[in-house]
């Protein structure tokens, strides 16, 4: 759903979060918080170590974990056991920020304290989620950021570790820098410093820039399911759609594995750690960055029981060139892949699918797929994705820069040679249309541009690029 970034702010503070004896009850002790770039870092309520600090103490406490790799380190206030009288498992629910298609989520690592020493001086073990198990997924990845030294919100520069180039974009609606500031991070180089962390594919959906959705995985990540009502004392089944409880992210501690994703059996845990796990950018919404605003043990409550499977069919990447794909998708008993043969099939569009997943496109358009267990087909999952044909411009794109047809009537192929921000100007220097583009040809259109001469500016990897387009009557 599309809001802006100070709107989901403001809503959080009218959400009922309680007191200490509502949502965030349970954090004792914030231990380190060390953030990525991003559109509310070094603001004081939501991206400051006074903000973090607050989670253990102000059940409204809101804290922005910046771009990817950014962190928060926190203790609970008692141990939290893997104990099988947990409702589903669930030995405890992280609540962040997130709206109904809207998920910006963040990897967990838990650790326990068996030297009993009260400090984080372990092992960290990832809560392994759904995307985790997708070969696209990383378990360890690094992303190094460049100061900007602006005194005002500026583009901040990325680089990862395969070479792979962006920018954390300045929003309008956020004008102080965000990049860590000295005063408040003196641990963090003013110049450059790098964050490392579980990577999940970011996914995005803007096919209409006003109406636009990160949807929500199917379970294992912070920030990714909304919060519900603080008065209940059942948490969510993360395996279903339905909200049973007091909502937010359930997490049970049998999901865990070591540093090479192999499963450890864990009894217990003190401390999380909640790392923003996707780097991506919703055009005019802003980076992703997950939010965190408390944590809860669960009470355990004999005889709950629910649903413990699920099927997940990997949404990433949401748009199909035409011919044949490799679709992936994963089965799960427990939060535990589970060798189940799956039956795939074509709900919608112009394709077919045979019983490996393997897909064949025929035609430009919406394929809705699903994947459903043999033995159980009400365990389902369904995706839709955009199916498109190339574009016929051929060489002609290097002759009319990287938007054709140039005039145009509010709609164009546009050319990147690497994901790019694609900024649009009216003649008085306003931007008026903001979007981010793959690598590639794609077809955009321009959200009812009125007709007249505008500015055009694609910022990619290999720098800045500007023309002036016209739009016909």
């Amino acid at each position: 759903m599309t809001r802006l970034r100070f709107s989901f702010v403001a809503l959080a503070l009218l959400l009922p979060f309680g007191t200490k004896q509502g949502f965030g009850q349970h954090i004792q002790e914030v231990l380190e918080y060390r953030p990525a770039p991003g559109q509310l870092v070094n603001q004081a309520a939501y991206g400051s170590p006074w903000a973090a600090r607050r989670l253990a103490t102000n059940g409204n406490a809101l804290i922005s974990l910046g771009a990817f790799g950014g962190y928060v380190v926190f203790r609970f206030d008692e141990l939290v056991l893997n104990d099988e009288n947990n409702p589903y498992g669930i030995d405890f629910t992280l609540f962040g920020n997130a709206f109904p298609q809207w998920s910006e989520a963040g990897a967990v690592y838990v650790m326990p304290d068996d030297n009993q020493n009260l400090l984080p001086d372990e092992h960290w073990y990832l809560l392994a989620g759904s995307d985790f198990h997708f070969e696209s997924s990383k378990q360890q990845w690094r992303v190094s950021y460049q100061n900007p030294n602006q005194p005002q919100a500026a583009d901040v520069a990325w680089q990862d570790q395969e070479g792979n180039q962006g920018f954390i974009f300045a929003q309008q609606a956020h004008g102080q820098p965000y990049y860590p500031l000295a005063d408040s991070f003196p641990e963090i180089d003013q110049e450059e410093y790098e964050l490392a962390g579980a990577w999940i594919a970011a996914r995005v959906e803007q096919d209409n820039p006003a109406w636009i959705s990160s949807p929500p995985r199917r379970f294992g990540y912070a920030d990714n399911r909304t919060r519900g009502d603080a008065a209940v004392e059942l948490p969510d089944n993360p395996y279903t759609f339905e909200k049973e409880g007091y909502g937010g992210d359930a997490f049970d501690l049998a999901w865990a594995v070591d540093n090479t994703g192999q499963p450890v059996e864990l009894q217990s845990a003190l401390f999380v750690k909640v790392q923003t796990a996707v780097l991506g950018n919703a055009n005019w919404l802003g980076e992703l960055s997950t939010e965190l605003a408390g944590a809860k043990r669960t009470t355990p409550a004999p005889g709950t029981v629910g649903e413990d499977r699920c099927v997940v069919l990997n949404g990433n990447p949401r748009v199909l060139a035409l011919g044949e794909h490799q679709m992936e998708a994963v089965a799960f008993r427990g939060g535990r892949p589970s060798p189940e043969p799956l039956v795939w099939s074509v709900v919608s569009g112009s394709a077919s699918i045979d019983s490996e997943g393997r897909l064949d496109v025929r035609q430009a358009g919406p394929i809705e797929l699903e994947v459903a267990w043999q033995d159980a087909p009400e365990i389902a999952d369904r995706q839709t994705f955009l199916a498109q044909a190339p574009a016929a411009v051929g060489t002609l794109r290097a002759e009319r820069g990287f938007l054709y047809p140039n005039p145009n009537r509010g709609a164009a192929w546009l050319w990147a040679n690497s994901p790019s921000e694609l900024l649009i100007f009216d003649l008085s220097g306003r931007m008026v249309w903001h979007g981010t583009v793959e690598a590639g040809e794609q077809w955009l259109e321009f959200g009812g541009l009125a007709p007249g001469l505008y500015g055009a500016t694609l910022r990619g990897r290999e720098g800045v690029q500007n023309l002036k387009m016209l739009i016909l009557p």
